[in-house]
């Protein structure tokens, strides 16, 4: 019997300025944004039902370092739609919309302080 069967709950992002950040990831990644608590350098958004935190570096989130995440994908069910409205919006999509060789559509996005999020669509 396996008595480990964790779940992800939580998913942390340093950065630099928090406000900034958040304004980013709320208004031109169209992410809703749960809760903050700017004073502590901490809020909350949403990426379906799991909480996506940003944090200011050496606040009440913890260590890290801006810039360096990149192990976040969101996946969606249309690469192409979702490229062109983030482009719409001013995301910081640093190269165009690519094709794997097992035909996974996906295109990455900088935050800000450089955070790297890979947006993906599975082959159908």
């Amino acid at each position: 019997m396996n008595d480990f069967q964790p779940k992800i709950t939580l998913v942390k992002i340093p950065v630099s300025n928090i406000e900034k950040s958040v304004a980013y990831y709320r208004d031109v990644l169209g992410l809703p944004e749960s809760f903050s608590a700017l004073e502590y350098g901490w809020a909350q958004l949403e990426v379906g039902s799991l909480p996506f935190c940003l944090y200011e570096a050496g606040k009440g989130g913890g260590g890290g370092t801006p810039g360096t995440c990149d192990a976040v994908h969101f996946a969606v069910s249309d690469a192409a739609a979702s490229y062109e409205a983030l482009a719409v919006r001013g995301a910081n999509i640093p190269s165009g919309l690519e094709t794997s060789a097992d035909g996974m559509r996906f295109f990455d996005i900088h935050d800000p302080d450089g955070n790297l999020i890979k947006v993906v669509q599975r082959k159908a």
